[in-house]
């Protein structure tokens, strides 16, 4: 869905598409121990859960939570299923449970950035800046060219620890992306420095992008899935910067 920018979702939607063109669908009755189609049929579930699409949000959640389920169950030595189940349990509201197949898929594979990046985000989504991240710069370290999404973590990591020299240093990656993750980092850092052009050029692209920033930042932020106590310093400071830029 157009605004929701949120990694999970494109992840999620890609799966949702994979599966129609392959016919993952009728696949189970072929190849019941397939576990990659069981993660993505989760992802699937969820995908349809935050663009309220589908049977509706409980009937999705239960759906997703049994596809993870099964594909866990096939083969826990994958990094691809804990990680499906970690993407689940966020979902559910289930942070604890969701960190914990985090931390599983990483030690699975230590060496895939996306997934040792996907548990540094959610630890820092959480607050847990110190240890989100410990993983967040060791994916860097696995991607010299880390996605939005990522960056944005390790932005939000120094931003909201007052480290505002390598918020900076991150922000300067990201401008000329209108996506959420990238603009409002720009907004937030050229605000600071004084650059109001800069931050107006950005601003004019997050709103062709996402509209609702205008009106409620903190639930874009909430949609990329920080936890309110976390989206509230850039959030607020947004707003205060919204308001000037538009004087």
């Amino acid at each position: 869905a157009h605004g929701l920018h949120d990694r999970r979702v494109e992840r999620s939607a890609g799966s949702a598409q994979i599966i129609a063109a392959s016919g993952i669908g009728t696949g189970f009755r072929c190849r019941p121990g397939n576990h990659v189609a069981y993660m993505m049929k989760a992802y699937m579930h969820v995908a349809n859960f935050r663009t309220q699409q589908g049977l509706g949000a409980d009937a999705e959640l239960s759906g997703a939570l049994t596809m993870a389920k099964r594909g866990v169950a096939l083969k826990p030595e994958s990094a691809g299923t804990r990680q499906s189940m970690m993407e689940v349990q966020w979902a559910r509201g289930k942070f604890g449970l969701a960190l914990d197949e985090g931390r599983k898929a990483a030690a699975l594979n230590p060496n895939s950035s996306d997934v040792v990046a996907d548990l540094g985000c959610r630890l820092i989504y959480q607050g847990k800046y110190s240890e989100g991240e410990t993983y967040a710069i060791r994916a860097a370290r696995l991607n010299s060219q880390p996605p939005i999404w990522h960056a944005f973590c390790l932005f939000l990591a120094a931003y909201n620890t007052g480290r505002f020299v390598e918020a900076a240093q991150v922000a300067d990656t990201l401008e000329g992306h209108p996506a959420p993750e990238a603009a409002i980092p720009v907004i937030l850092m050229a605000m600071r420095e004084g650059k109001r052009s800069k931050a107006r050029a950005a601003l004019k692209g997050l709103v062709a992008y996402e509209p609702s920033s205008v009106q409620n930042p903190a639930e874009v932020l909430a949609k990329i899935g920080l936890l309110a106590e976390v989206s509230k310093p850039a959030a607020d400071q947004l707003m205060a910067d919204m308001t000037a830029l538009n004087k």
